[in-house]
This record gives C-alpha cells, sequence and structure tokens, in this order.
C-alpha cells in the first residue's frame, strides 16, 4: 500500500520555527485574526520572491495548513503531458495518511471539476464517499491559474464538522492565498 507519510520534523527543520510554533497554536483563520493577517503577509512575500516552484508550494502549503490547523493539504499541477498529479502535499502531524485518499476517483473527479469550472468548493464528509472524506474532512479545492488558466487546485483537509457552512471562512481565506501563488505563477511565466 502507497502512503503519505507525514511528520513535524519538515516543520521544525525550517528558518522560522518560532513563526510555525504561532500558526500551530490556532484552531481556525477566524479565531486568530492576526494570524491569518500574518499568514497573508508571508504568503505575499513569498509570491514576490525568486523561489522556485517545488519551493514556493512547499512553503506555501505549509502555511496554509498551520494557519487553517488542516490536516492535510495539497496542491496538484497539470503535468507536461496535461495529467492532474500531486506536485505537494504536507500533513499537520505524524500521521499516515493513506494515498488513497488524495488519489480515489471521486476525488480526482472533484479536483477535474474544480480545473474546468475554475470555481472553489466545499465538500463535506456527509457528500462524499468514505474512502474520500476518511479523515472526516470538510474538503476546500480551490483552484489556481496562470494568466486566467487554471493549470492546479489547492485540496486542503480543514477539519471535522460535518457542514459545508463551517469552511466557507476557511476557503474565502484559501482563495485569498491561491490569488499570490497564481500572481507568483504568471511572474513566473513572463
Amino acid at each position: 500500500r502507497n502512503r503519505v507519510i507525514c511528520s513535524r520534523n519538515s516543520f521544525s527543520s525550517r528558518k522560522d520555527a518560532g513563526a510555525a510554533s504561532v500558526m500551530a497554536s490556532t484552531t481556525t483563520v477566524g479565531d486568530d485574526r492576526q494570524c491569518a493577517a500574518k499568514t497573508g503577509r508571508e504568503i505575499e512575500a513569498l509570491a514576490n520572491s525568486n523561489l522556485s516552484e517545488g519551493k514556493f508550494f512547499r512553503e506555501f502549503t505549509e502555511r496554509l495548513v498551520r494557519s487553517l490547523d488542516a490536516e492535510l493539504g495539497a496542491v496538484w499541477r497539470l503535468n507536461e503531458q496535461g495529467r492532474l498529479s500531486v506536485f505537494c502535499n504536507v500533513c499537520r502531524s505524524e500521521e499516515e495518511y493513506d494515498e488513497r485518499v488524495l488519489s480515489n476517483g471521486e476525488n480526482v473527479q472533484n479536483l477535474l471539476d474544480v480545473l474546468q469550472t475554475g470555481e472553489a468548493v466545499i465538500h463535506a464528509p456527509n457528500g462524499i464517499s468514505a474512502e474520500v472524506s476518511s479523515t472526516g474532512s470538510v474538503i476546500a479545492m480551490v483552484p489556481l491559474f496562470c494568466k486566467e488558466r487554471v493549470v492546479g487546485v489547492v485540496e486542503m483537509f480543514l477539519g471535522h464538522d460535518d457542514s459545508q457552512s463551517a469552511g466557507t471562512g476557511q476557503l474565502q481565506f484559501v482563495e485569498e492565498m491561491c490569488r499570490y501563488a497564481s500572481r507568483y505563477l504568471s511572474w513566473r511565466n513572463e
């Protein structure tokens, strides 16, 4: 079985571990607007940096996972063959996530729908098959754009609430952060 192994070591090895500990204590964006503002400033700075795409999206995803207290975050991108694949993923804790959570056919179809429509969505556990939502999480999916073309999707496993409304504020935050990521991609491809 393929598993995505998650470790706190990836967080603690960062130079700004102090900022990570502040963000790790936040349970939701709404609980700590200062944390959200700080995360926004950090992601905006990343978007204006010369980081490689791999490093940028790793840092971007780590910050979103911490700020949202998400269980798992993934960036999906279209590869050279036009196929959707996981570009990077980050877990909040040392838990193991079965790779099938990300690659399940229903989850991939939901991601392809976001690619096609260019619209952000929330999926609640009661609206998705048990295998896709085995974490019990509300799942937010937000498109990434490069020069007005959808080129990927950011997926966040937000928490254990059964309602889509619980993730609405978080979805809006992820959409805003994805605007920075989209600006980064457009700038890199000029």
